[in-house]
């Protein structure tokens, strides 16, 4: 009952006093959605699962991409550059790196972009091709 006393305050103040009711309703209604479900902590999880299978569905049908793992929504949403060549991946998962090949840019050597690359990987998830890759040519 407080989280409703909370959104109907939300709606008034931003309606009347900031004018929400004339400019942009459909915003002031959002504000006032934000503050009911953050007061309702033990929905979050559940919004957040919604919000990632929409995410989801989104990719499918506007990229055709096919998401398998929600979790891995968030991984890469947190990524801000992904280094990968898919050639023979899709079928055999099988993905190595040549050392030779490591474009560095200015500052870095091949060796730190791969010692930095190892510090970012997770050498216990044998399952991942990346990890894998990438600790895999670290220790060689």
């Amino acid at each position: 009952s407080a989280s409703f006393a909370l959104v109907i305050a939300v709606l008034l103040v931003q309606g009347l006093y900031y004018n929400g009711f004339q400019d942009n309703v459909s915003q002031t209604i959002l504000d006032a959605l934000v503050i009911l479900i953050a007061s309702i902590p033990i929905a979050l999880p559940l919004v957040l699962q919604v919000n990632m299978a929409l995410g989801a569905s989104h990719l499918a049908t506007t990229y055709n991409a096919v998401v398998t793992s929600l979790p891995a929504l968030q991984d890469i949403a947190s990524m801000s550059m992904l280094c990968s060549d898919k050639t023979g991946t899709l079928t055999t998962a099988n993905m190595s790196i040549i050392t030779d090949q490591i474009f560095a840019s200015d500052g870095f050597t091949a060796e730190e972009v791969i010692l930095y690359g190892f510090l970012c990987s997770n050498a216990d998830k044998k399952d991942d091709p990346i990890d894998r890759a990438i600790v895999s040519a670290f220790n060689d």
